[in-house]
């Protein structure tokens, strides 16, 4: 269960993500370079375990939003009909094709 106080949430983990944090903590490793990749963030060193969830946090949440723009975009290429592969089409070609 979580609480939040003053901004900040607490958090019960499991043993597999206290594991995961465990191997999260040691500077150089695989899963702590991705993290930093995929985060967006440069972690210090001695990050802290606030540090490595929020990372953790920033990298669930960019993941999910990206899911959420790939499935808009199945969505509106799904609602195309034939007219709108047409106009594309045309528009392809013009630009192949410029005239003057």
């Amino acid at each position: 269960m979580a609480t939040t106080k003053g901004g900040r949430s607490s958090i019960l983990l499991t043993a597999d993500e206290q594991a995961e944090l465990a191997r999260l903590r040691v500077p150089g490793t695989s899963e702590r370079e991705a993290l930093s990749r995929v985060s967006g963030m440069l972690l210090a060193e001695d990050a802290s375990d606030d540090d490595l969830l929020h990372a953790l946090l920033t990298a669930g949440h960019l993941a999910v939003a990206e899911r959420v723009m790939v499935n808009g975009y199945a969505a509106l290429a799904d609602a195309q009909d034939d007219t709108d592969h047409a106009a594309h089409h045309a528009i392809r070609r013009r630009a192949a094709c410029p005239t003057g």
